[in-house]
């Protein structure tokens, strides 16, 4: 009895142990268990913050000569077949411009004179995302055509009609060309009358109606002037860059 009791004591010694260890493998399950859960929730921490930072973001806009602007902000990253800047011009066209560079955080875009007014709003698409809108401002090239003068000096007084056409071939894709802006009047000699534009095209245009100067003096007087008309530098669209 004695060594059956010693057995049973030994047989509770021997199941002690094994008590412990299934304690510790419990307690080590859990702890790779809450390490693993950790990991993952940083994990998915880390990379919603990748995401976040990835996103493009547009900050300001300087303009250079020529019509040329450094769009500057960050996550453009690298260049890419389908990264691209896209202009919003009056009317609502959607215009891929060239970038003629581009790096993470600098773009330097050529923005064309379109003849669709001057405000134009552009964004970044990135190779991932695409940035927020910003407006700018194009410059337009204006520069005189031609210039004509009339004079009259009629003892009885005079007055007169004058009719110009000013309309200009429309501009190919990517191709430029000089359209009608607008038109004055310079007196270079008056007494007792004067010239007016008494019929302007609306401007600019490449389809314009007639340009008509009306002039009279009274007797003894005279009129002496000169008509000068201006025109802007415009791009033709391209039907591949509408967006």
């Amino acid at each position: 009895m004695i060594c059956v009791a010693a057995l049973c004591v030994g047989a509770a010694q021997v199941s002690a142990p094994a008590s412990v260890e299934t304690a510790e493998s419990v307690e080590t399950a859990a702890s790779v268990e809450t390490a693993a859960s950790v990991e993952t929730a940083a994990s998915v921490e880390t990379t919603a913050s990748v995401t976040t930072a990835a996103s493009a973001r547009l900050e300001r806009i300087e303009a250079r000569e020529s019509n040329e602007f450094v769009l500057r902000g960050t996550a453009f990253g690298s260049v890419c077949a389908t990264c691209e800047v896209i202009g919003t011009y009056r009317g609502g066209l959607r215009y891929a411009l060239t970038p003629l560079e581009w790096s993470e955080t600098r773009v330097v875009i050529r923005a064309p004179d379109l003849n669709l007014g001057e405000h134009v709003s552009v964004q970044v698409r990135a190779r991932q995302s695409e940035s927020n809108s910003l407006p700018l401002r194009l410059d337009a090239r204006i520069a005189q055509a031609w210039s004509r003068q009339f004079s009259s000096a009629a003892a009885a007084g005079d007055r007169g009609e004058e009719t110009f056409a000013v309309s200009a071939p429309e501009p190919a894709c990517d191709r430029k060309s000089w359209i009608f802006d607008h038109a004055r009047i310079a007196h270079l000699q008056r007494r007792f009358g004067e010239a007016q534009i008494a019929r302007r095209p609306a401007s600019p245009c490449a389809r314009c109606s007639p340009l008509t100067v009306r002039w009279y003096h009274e007797p003894a007087g005279r009129v002496q002037f000169e008509v000068q008309v201006f025109v802007r530098e415009v791009e033709g669209v391209c039907a591949a860059r509408r967006r």
